[in-house]
């Protein structure tokens, strides 16, 4: 079989919705650049381009293709420590990347951050800070 004849078997096929075939680009990325940063945002895509339904039978696949062993060992791993690390430098704006982390951080690791920026803010963008924060609570 030609070289050609052969991407195109693999071709994602065109009647695939643009959220599938945004989740399988990604995870051809991730498995091409197997690096945190595309396996993190490969998490992200994931969340937005598939159901939680489609994430639970693909999860399922994955560890299905494990030995009972591996799988558990995997699983395990997930819960022992979820959190999303430090921020990475932003891909499109720090907003972007903000809120692409706050998506996956956990709780205490939110707190901490927004704790430690806001302590490192100058005073007077402390009370602009506060005041943002006042104005949203009333509404």
């Amino acid at each position: 079989m030609s070289k050609q004849k052969s991407q195109e078997k693999w071709r994602m096929p065109e009647y695939a919705c643009p959220d599938h075939q945004a989740a399988g680009v990604s995870l051809s990325y991730a498995l091409a650049l197997s690096s945190d940063r595309t396996w993190s945002e490969l998490i992200t895509t994931f969340e937005k381009r598939l159901t939680v339904s489609e994430r639970k039978e693909l999860a399922g696949a994955v560890l299905n293709s494990l030995s009972s062993e591996d799988a558990s060992i995997t699983v395990q791993s997930m819960f022992e420590y979820r959190g999303a690390g430090a921020p990475d430098a932003p891909l499109y704006t720090f907003q972007d990347q903000a809120m692409s982390w706050v998506s996956w951080a956990d709780p205490e690791e939110i707190n901490v951050y927004c704790l430690a920026c806001f302590e490192k803010m100058p005073i007077a963008q402390q009370r602009e800070f506060l005041q943002y924060t006042q104005e949203r609570d009333a509404t």
